[in-house]
């Protein structure tokens, strides 16, 4: 049998685990980067969610109704209706423009501090995201 040489192959041994270690930190960013996008995101959604939620309790809930949503109550919903996140960070301000009456404009706003995962990387610190809803009262 004849062997035939590689000639090209001469020198190249270890070439492709350099190319990996300058490849592969910057790929672990980019896919950490994208599911820390992603988190904030879904984090987002989550407050907007939470937002309409409350609002919709007021709404329902007129001063003349039986059971009439209250700053607390509708605190209180909010932070159970923001699914996987933590009711300790959320920040909830209820307001009714006048009053709690029909006919009445209720506005929620929503704010959580988001930590991001790229934090120990790069100079991102916390961001902080809000959502709102108005909504008005039958």
């Amino acid at each position: 049998m004849v062997r035939t040489s590689r000639p090209w192959r001469i020198g190249r041994s270890g070439a492709a685990v350099v190319e990996y270690a300058f490849i592969a930190p910057a790929f672990i960013a980019l896919l950490v980067g994208a599911v820390d996008v992603a988190r904030m995101a879904w984090t987002a959604s989550t407050i907007a969610f939470a937002a309409r939620e409350g609002t919709r309790y007021a709404i329902v809930r007129p001063i003349g109704s039986v059971e009439p949503a209250t700053t607390e109550g509708v605190t209180q919903r909010v932070k159970s209706r923001a699914y996987g996140l933590s009711g300790d960070d959320i920040a909830v301000a209820v307001s009714w423009t006048p009053a709690n009456v029909s006919g009445a404009a209720v506005r929620v706003d929503v704010s959580t501090q988001y930590d991001s995962l790229l934090v120990g990387f790069f100079a991102i610190g916390p961001f902080q995201l809000t959502s709102a809803s108005t909504m008005t009262i039958f």
